[in-house]
């Protein structure tokens, strides 16, 4: 059987994706409050997140295994993330994680869990790099968009200060790691929607 060709898409699924797509972005940002409180500690937002969002990840993957899942429901969070405001590279990160979270969902035809946790890890990954590259390959733009987004040039400093020497590390380590927690505790507490599917794909 064709991989994916189990189920074809219907309303409910789009339905079922937006509400899940909603649900991340809110997991990824109510979990990177606490790191939000001082601005050094702002780019490891993304690794606290991932624990939550993990959870709301593979409960997605569970529930949705069909093809584009991944991509389409990046684009939503990106759009999401464009309206509320957040720069452009970091709505263009969300849209990259999410083809190539795609891309490694369809190696693990849909229902591999490894495959799964693997591209939230990755997709993760995407959208840290998209918060902070701007500020790597130009400090006058992102200095001046944090500006217009209402900080002061002394908390733009602190912040660029918070993205560099062993940060630059350390920071998308503790991506992976968060990643790996919230995709492995997801998979604890969904691994029979897992199982269930295994069979299915592999006829």
């Amino acid at each position: 059987m064709a991989i994916g060709s189990t189920d074809k898409w219907q309303g409910k699924d789009a339905i079922k994706l937006a509400v899940f797509s909603l649900l991340l972005f809110a997991a990824m940002i109510l979990g990177a409050i606490p790191c939000s409180i001082t601005l050094t500690s702002y780019f490891y937002g993304d690794a606290v997140g991932a624990i939550l969002g993990g959870v709301v990840w593979m409960y997605m993957r569970a529930n949705i295994k069909k093809p584009w899942a991944c991509l389409l429901s990046s684009v939503i969070v990106a759009a999401i993330a464009f309206f509320i405001g957040q720069i452009w590279t970091a709505v263009l990160g969300i849209v990259v994680g999410g083809v190539l979270s795609e891309i490694i969902v369809r190696v693990g035809r849909y229902t591999n869990p490894v495959a799964n946790i693997l591209a939230f890890v990755v997709w993760v990954l995407c959208f840290w790099t998209g918060h902070g590259i701007l500020a790597l390959i130009s400090v006058d733009m992102f200095t001046q968009m944090m500006i217009n987004a209402h900080m002061t040039a002394g908390q733009v400093e602190l912040l660029l200060q918070g993205l560099s020497g062993i940060n630059l590390v350390l920071a998308p380590l503790a991506c992976v790691a968060g990643s790996l927690i919230g995709g492995g505790l997801g998979y604890m507490l969904f691994k029979k929607h897992f199982a269930r599917a295994v069979p299915s794909a592999q006829q």
